[in-house]
């Protein structure tokens, strides 16, 4: 009896293992930023720095609450290695559409769901890969 007892605990715990292994992995995301073949009036991003030390894509999209600022992510050049190709990567890229569906749905915990990764067209028709982040700006306390 007690073996019984000891082997249905031990699968209740591998199950429990199993399961937060499975389900704690997060997916990966893949987004073409490519600013070169789209005009200047129908870019709904912007790839910008904050010096050397930060690089920034920041979307026209007011999708997290408070629903006040442009959704932003960022890489840190110096820390974070960008894989560089001779071709566009063959990856499943996400719409903006879909993008910015997630974004709004998981809101501030997008990371805790999914790891983006950016591919943006670099001069000599090569492209840059780089893992980014959201940046969520804490709010002002007023007093």
């Amino acid at each position: 009896m007690k073996r019984i007892v000891y082997n249905i605990l031990m699968q209740a715990v591998l199950v429990t293992i199993l399961t937060s292994w499975v389900y704690g992995q997060k997916k990966k995301l893949y987004f073409l930023a490519d600013t070169t073949n789209t005009t200047k009036h129908n870019r709904y991003f912007e790839i910008s720095s904050e010096g050397k030390e930060i690089q920034y894509y920041m979307f026209y999209c007011k999708c997290i609450a408070p629903y006040q600022k442009n959704v932003i992510f960022i890489y840190h050049p110096y820390k974070t290695k960008p894989i560089f190709t001779d071709e566009l990567p063959n990856y499943h890229f996400n719409s903006w559409m879909e993008l910015s569906n997630l974004v709004s749905e998981k809101g501030k915990d997008f990371e805790r769901f999914y790891e983006l990764f950016i591919v943006e067209p670099i001069s000599g028709n090569k492209f840059m890969t780089n893992p980014v982040h959201l940046f969520i700006k804490k709010e002002e306390v007023v007093e």
